[in-house]
């Protein structure tokens, strides 16, 4: 899937749809807004052995979550993919669920390399985390926001980085 919208470059999934997305790429896809690579809005897909690469937007580089969405996101990579906030994955009034992923070489220009969410309640299991950036707070390469379960992630961070800087909630 390759293209470029507002919201969902690659794919926007809205109200209370719920579709499965298997064996797919996303790539190089353009959202001037949100959700480079998949926008879900008060929606609830099932997403597995995907790829979102490359993919570019001011919120969710790879995929952007909003407004009671409930994804579950199982055996997907997201590398490369760039955003304002939130370069692999944006949570913003959600709780996905996000299972053996891995997260690699995604660049935020302000928080959350890798993962970022606010007031969401993400449950983020047996995924790996590698060589994020993000430039502002003092380096969030990881992780931002609040009420975050984390069981068995593997995290490979430069010596002196937090795992999760200003972070409200408990893991």
């Amino acid at each position: 899937v390759a293209g470029g919208n507002t919201y969902g470059g690659g794919m926007y999934n809205h109200g209370f749809s719920s579709p499965t997305v298997a064996n797919c790429t996303f790539t190089e896809n353009t959202a001037y807004s949100s959700g480079g690579g998949m926008y879900n809005y008060s929606s609830s897909p099932t997403v597995s052995n995907c790829t979102f690469s490359g993919n570019t937007a001011d919120g969710g580089g790879g995929m952007f979550n909003e407004f009671k969405s409930t994804p579950t996101v199982d055996h997907c990579t997201f590398s490369g993919n760039r955003a304002a906030d939130g370069a692999g994955m944006l949570n913003s009034g959600t709780s996905p669920t996000v299972s053996n992923c891995m997260f690699s070489g995604n660049i935020a220009f302000y928080h959350g390399g890798g993962i970022s969410s606010f007031d969401a309640s993400p449950t983020i299991c047996n995924c790996t985390f590698s060589c994020n950036t993000a430039f502002d707070y003092g380096l969030w390469p990881f992780i931002a926001g609040d009420l975050a379960k984390l069981v068995a992630a593997s995290l490979a961070l430069p010596a002196g980085w937090a795992i999760v800087e200003r972070f409200r909630g408990a893991l």
